[in-house]
């Protein structure tokens, strides 16, 4: 988060130069050739206007796994929302192949903030995006009649859980295998289960 909020359009304007230099940075030299002075050379501006919104490079970073939580998040809500009459099976894939498109779109920014967890103190605003996550899961699965109230939530936090040890182990890339499939194998072992509950 930035150190203080961008008043107005060029504050605005700032910060995101700041955070587009410091994906720049992270695909072109990945984490090692992260720092302030580099970012803050890269978006074009001196380092006290970066420092002006972010006191230090784990708040930079911070910041950027803000914005790609958010990715994520407006990508199922919107997968959910333009399909509502698709069956789970089909929702689930679908939901599936839009986290694989966010995470590809960007793939050395999130093995770069994956790594970066721990030091930028992100557990805090993790935990909090997959809470609100499981709150989402849970109204969904409850609005479909896929699950009873009781139920709902437990199934919202295996299926939310599963699905971000996925991400970060796909997103660590060490494994060469087909992210989009095993992204859609999970979505079948999902749909799976539901549909032998029915």
């Amino acid at each position: 988060m930035p150190r203080r909020q961008p008043s107005g359009a060029s504050g605005t304007i700032a910060v995101d130069s700041l955070l587009v230099a410091a994906e720049r940075v992270l695909v072109a030299q990945d984490l090692a050739g992260l720092t302030t002075n580099r970012v803050a050379e890269v978006a074009g501006v001196g380092v006290a206007t970066l420092y002006r919104y972010f006191p230090n490079k784990e708040s930079l970073v911070r910041a950027l796994h803000e914005r790609y939580l958010a990715q994520y998040v407006a990508a199922i809500q919107q997968t959910i929302a333009t399909n509502p009459n698709d069956s789970f099976s089909t929702l689930a894939t679908r939901i599936a192949d839009a986290c694989v498109d966010v995470l590809e779109a960007q793939a050395p920014v999130h093995r770069a903030l994956r790594l970066m967890r721990s030091s930028a103190d992100l557990h805090t605003l993790i935990d909090e995006v997959l809470r609100r996550q499981v709150d989402f899961a849970t109204e969904a699965l409850r609005g479909m009649s896929l699950a009873s109230a009781d139920e709902a939530r437990t199934l919202a936090f295996v299926i939310v859980h599963t699905v971000d040890g996925l991400g970060n182990a796909l997103a660590n890339g060490n494994e060469r295998i087909d992210t989009r499939l095993a992204a859609r194998t999970l979505a079948t072992m999902i749909a799976d289960h539901f549909a032998r509950r029915v």
